[in-house]
């Protein structure tokens, strides 16, 4: 790739760095101390000095500016921030203009030339002081902007000296060479890649992305690496395997760039319906019926044929929750306005042109005020006067964190006596399938097994991430059944009634334990059907093309289900109590209706106190 970033590891720094704070120093102690303290701990800084920009403005350390500088500004102040004055005509102008509809949870960070030295200068921006401690956690230096939102990453980029966006290109031949690494990795890794598509097809499907490139490459030479990442996208996601995808990410988004337009709201999607979610959070959301005088299926066929997934919902969830990358790389629209059809709870329909909006005004303005409460790590919390525990996680982690958490957890539930334990799998994308066994140590006496059969590709791929095991069979696919096995004996075991929450989100781990409380009759499945098959792949291999950077992941591993069934290859795991059509409107005003359903379904069946 023939790009410069400017980052912190390719600068060579004059040792003494200058942080130039544009906020009251004597209100905010804690803020400067973080700064000092973030920069001193950088191997190419000696030394430290803080200044204020009222003392730049007023002539006093001029020759300060002629090192190395970080300039921390509020991104709402008015008038508009004196940090920003050198960089107008750049990127960061574009964000300063901007600023003032940003949420309070907005902060950017970036790096490029010092406009007064041969230096560098890093901006670290926010609503506020008090936020620029979870800057210096969430930058690394790796990247020339970072764009944090409600405290997580919103976008990455690569900026030159200038704070410009570096749009990276490789040639074509390059481009080719990583398109046939990718297949031939697939073909090498893969223990079954066309159990969903024909050898003409995938073999079509190869040739087809070599013609995109060709057609796409600027006079026969050059080619977008953005280009090349969704035209590999929609390669893969053919395949039907949600595990074996390329990563469409942060870092190929330009969030300045004001041809892309979006959306003045998001869209969140229940039961394969889409519906609007304005940013006030309103609890009446609007059902969407049409778009630009298409179903919204239809309309979003171009992203959802580029997101990796063996069913529909999974592909859906995947999108709604990166709505910004997906919308930007593959807008299925032109223009500055679209026309929407929707339908009120009433059954009222209407129709209306929206206009659209940046890229840049849609993350900062519109997703950091939620639809949701993000990703959980670990939480519970009491129901039903104690009698009922819920209990929240969102990853499969399997650290010894979390599985200090959940002995926490179940010494806590069985000291109380706690009759009902709620575990909510909605949101959980999966991880190490470990701590469902970890979790099922605590839950059950019974021999189960999360899967019945497991078939693994042996490749020097897996080898490289895994270890060598049977180097002399590799490239064969080997078969292990699996025995139902007894839990551990942890001490102490929860012998109240299981509840597990599943949706179209529950997916990896998260399915497979749902699977097996569903097949071997532990608990009771309520809400709607998983987002992966029963029978599944997993255990991805996570592999970079070596011409341009990108990443993608290829399964290595093929699951069965702990007890098959004859549809498990096109069924997920159907939960025991289904949440359907009627029980959303009845528990349409709550904030949660799956939960608040669960809870009241629980307190109707069970022998409360």
């Amino acid at each position: 790739m023939d790009v410069n970033p400017v980052t912190l590891s390719r600068v060579e720094s004059r040792k003494t760095l200058t942080a130039v704070l544009d906020f009251d120093v004597g209100q905010h102690e804690d803020a400067v101390r973080s700064v000092v303290e973030f920069w001193s701990k950088k191997d190419q800084i000696q030394r430290v000095i803080t200044v204020s920009t009222k003392e730049i403005e007023e002539g006093a350390d001029q020759d300060l500016l002629d090192g190395d500088i970080v300039l921390y500004g509020d991104l709402t102040a008015q008038p508009r921030n004196p940090v920003f004055q050198a960089f107008r005509g750049t990127r960061l102008d574009v964000l300063e203009k901007r600023a003032a509809g940003f949420s309070s949870t907005v902060g950017v960070t970036a790096l490029g030339k010092n406009p007064f030295s041969d230096g560098y200068a890093a901006v670290f921006a926010a609503a506020g002081p008090d936020r620029f401690a979870r800057l210096h956690d969430y930058y690394d230096g790796s990247m020339s902007l970072v764009l944090t939102l409600s405290d997580h990453h919103g976008f990455t980029a690569l900026f030159d000296e200038a704070f410009e966006r570096i749009d990276p290109r490789i040639g074509l031949n390059h481009a080719l060479e990583d398109v046939a690494n990718l297949f031939r990795t697939i073909e090498e890794a893969h223990p079954q890649p066309l159990l969903h598509i024909s050898p003409d097809s995938y073999s079509a499907l190869k040739r087809g992305v070599e013609e995109r490139l060709r057609q796409i490459a600027d006079h026969g030479s050059n080619v977008g690496i953005s280009d090349l990442a969704i035209a590999g996208a929609r390669a893969v996601a053919a395949l039907n395997d949600g595990h074996t995808a390329m990563w469409l990410d942060q870092e190929q988004v330009d969030i300045f760039d004001p041809t892309r337009r979006m959306l003045p709201f998001e869209i969140t999607c229940e039961r394969n319906g889409f519906y609007v979610v304005h940013p006030t959070r309103e609890k009446h959301r609007e059902e969407i019926v049409s778009i630009n005088d298409m179903d919204p299926l239809g309309f979003l066929e171009p992203v959802l044929a580029a997101i990796s997934g063996e069913m529909l919902s999974h592909k859906l969830s995947v999108f709604v929750r990166n709505q910004g990358i997906y919308w930007y790389l593959l807008a299925p629209i032109d223009g500055d306005t679209i026309a929407i059809k929707t339908r009120k709870q009433s059954g009222q329909e209407s129709t209306r042109n929206f206009g659209l909006v940046s890229i840049l005004e849609h993350q900062t303005s519109i997703v950091s005020s939620g639809t949701g409460e993000g990703f959980v790590e670990n939480r519970h919390r009491f129901h039903h006067s104690g009698e009922t525990c819920y209990y929240r996680f969102d990853g499969f982690w399997n650290t010894d964190a979390q599985k200090a958490y959940a002995d926490g957890l179940f010494a806590e539930v069985v000291s109380k006596g706690t009759k009902n334990l709620v575990i909510d799998l909605r949101f959980n994308g999966g991880g190490n399938s470990s701590y469902g066994d970890y979790l099922l140590d605590y839950l059950t006496g019974k021999p189960y097994r999360m899967a019945a059969r497991m078939d693994l590709k042996l490749s020097d791929h897996f080898y490289a991430q895994h270890g060598t095991v049977h180097e002399d069979l590799k490239g064969l696919t080997t078969t292990e059944r699996i025995a139902a096995k007894e839990p551990n004996d942890r001490g102490l075991r929860f012998s109240g009634s299981l509840y597990v929450l599943t949706g179209q989100s529950t997916y990896s781990s998260a399915h497979m334990f749902a699977s097996a409380v569903k097949d071997y009759a532990l608990g009771t499945l309520i809400g709607e059907e998983t987002g992966e098959t029963r029978l599944s792949f997993g255990e991805v291999l996570i592999k970079t093309l070596p011409n341009s950077g990108l990443r993608f992941n290829v399964s290595c591993k093929q699951w069965f289900a702990p007890i098959p069934q004859f549809d498990d290859e096109v069924r997920g795991t159907v939960p025991d109590v289904l949440v359907d059509e009627e029980i959303f409107e009845k528990y349409a005003d709550a904030d949660d209706p799956v939960l608040s359903f669960a809870m009241d379904y629980i307190a109707d069946t069970s022998d409360l106190e």
